[in-house]
């Protein structure tokens, strides 16, 4: 009888440790799936989940599947969206190109100062979106080189001086006798500061000004105009991408709501700020600061 008993708990030790053995494999197994999921979940491209034997294993290549599948049509929109920029990015640079001879010929024609306008302002919505392109594929080739900003405010207020004038309002700049140098790309400051230039134009009652001052260690550019104004808290919403303005003084201009946006990304690929706030005598003030080249 003894021999039974004892042979009996030898059974019994034996399934338990078989047991305890299964469950301390299901649990590393199970581990590892939590793992392998963690990392997909950080989009790790080679991260796939155990396809071993059993329930777990059949779980894993189930899962896996899933990811191959998903992975692919993510490849293959990332693919129509690379043709996409570059088909935008194409036809920016296509139309700008005749605009930029139309400007030209327009400059020596008497009276043409509304249609001058026009181009300006088609021209002002093509850089943007040949700026959008850089910005979604997250490259703004930034070629700085140190240069007087006095200038190309000079040439921006000249710019848009026609669109000032097309829509009855007075467009006044203010830049300083002293020489104030920044290192800075001068296609793409230009463009910032334009399209400030333009959004004041477009929104004021009568005026907007323009002045380049140097404040410490740097260069602060600010266009005020008289318009509505702007609350602190409206601020954030003004600088998303597709975020206009009031409409109430746009002038039949709508615009694509993306000059403040672009304008503050190139302000802080310049390793400064685009700043938005009310006037204190009204109307909104928005400068962009760089840093200054003795």
């Amino acid at each position: 009888m003894i021999w039974v008993t004892l042979a009996l708990l030898a059974l019994a030790t034996a399934l338990c440790m078989a047991l305890g053995t299964g469950w301390l494999h299901t649990r590393y197994r199970l581990g590892r799936l939590a793992d392998d999921a963690a990392r997909i979940a950080t989009w790790d491209r080679r991260a796939r989940l155990d396809e071993g034997m059993g329930p777990i294993g059949r779980i894993g290549g189930a899962f896996n599947l899933v990811v191959r599948d998903a992975t692919d049509q993510l490849d293959e929109a990332r693919r129509r969206d690379d043709r996409l920029r570059e088909l935008l990015a194409d036809l920016a640079h296509d139309v700008r190109t005749p605009l930029s001879a139309l400007k030209l010929g327009l400059g020596s024609l008497p009276d043409a100062g509304a249609l001058r306008a026009e181009v300006e302002h088609l021209d002002g919505l093509f850089a943007n979106v040949a700026t959008l392109v850089q910005l979604e594929a997250s490259r703004i080739p930034l070629r700085r080189k140190t240069l007087p900003l006095g200038p190309m405010v000079e040439r921006v207020i000249w710019r848009f001086g026609v669109i000032a004038t097309d829509r009855g309002v007075s467009l006044n700049g203010s830049v300083p006798e002293e020489v104030l140098l920044a290192n800075v790309d001068p296609v793409a400051f230009e463009q910032a500061v334009g399209n400030l230039v333009h959004n004041a134009v477009k929104f004021c009652r009568e005026n907007v000004a323009v002045v380049l001052t140097a404040e410490g260690d740097e260069v602060a550019l600010r266009v005020l105009d008289d318009g509505p104004g702007v609350t602190m808290d409206e601020v954030p919403a003004l600088l998303e991408r597709g975020t206009r303005g009031p409409t109430g003084l746009d002038r039949g201009r709508p615009g694509q709501g993306l000059g403040l946006a672009i304008a503050r990304s190139i302000a802080e690929g310049h390793h400064g700020a685009l700043i938005i706030g009310p006037c204190k005598a009204g109307g909104t003030c928005a400068e962009i600061r760089v840093a200054r080249v003795s």
